[in-house]
Formats: C-alpha cells, sequence, structure tokens
C-alpha cells in the first residue's frame, strides 16, 4: 500500500512540474565601467599627498607644555 501510494505521489509531481518551464534568460546587460570612480578617487589622493602640510597654528601652551 505505501508502495502505491508513492509512486501515485511521485507521478502527480512528475506531471505537475513537467508543464512549468523555466522562465527564459534576458539577454545580458553591458558592464559598466567600476574602476573609473575609484581612479578619480586615487589621482585626486596622490595630488593631495603631493603638497607640503604647513598648519598655521602653534603648540598649546599653558602651565606645563611638556605635559601633552
Amino acid at each position: 500500500m505505501n508502495k502505491l501510494r508513492f509512486q501515485v505521489c511521485l507521478l502527480l509531481f512528475l506531471i505537475i512540474f513537467s508543464g512549468s518551464e523555466a522562465r527564459p534568460l534576458s539577454p545580458p546587460t553591458p558592464k559598466k565601467n567600476l574602476s573609473a570612480p575609484f581612479e578619480a578617487i586615487f589621482k585626486t589622493a596622490i595630488e593631495a599627498s603631493k603638497t607640503v602640510r604647513n598648519p598655521q597654528r602653534s603648540a598649546p601652551g599653558g602651565p606645563d607644555p611638556q605635559h601633552h
């Protein structure tokens, strides 16, 4: 009896899913150039590192300048 029940369930399962179809694949989308923004950031970082930093403020004074 269990074998018959299994076979009927398997048959129903195969009948149900044999009518379903996979959806068609969409055409491939063109790849975007993802490295362009990073190249711009990299160039900006290199230009910023070439500039000489000259801070206009002096070290903090106070009662004990060696404390910090």
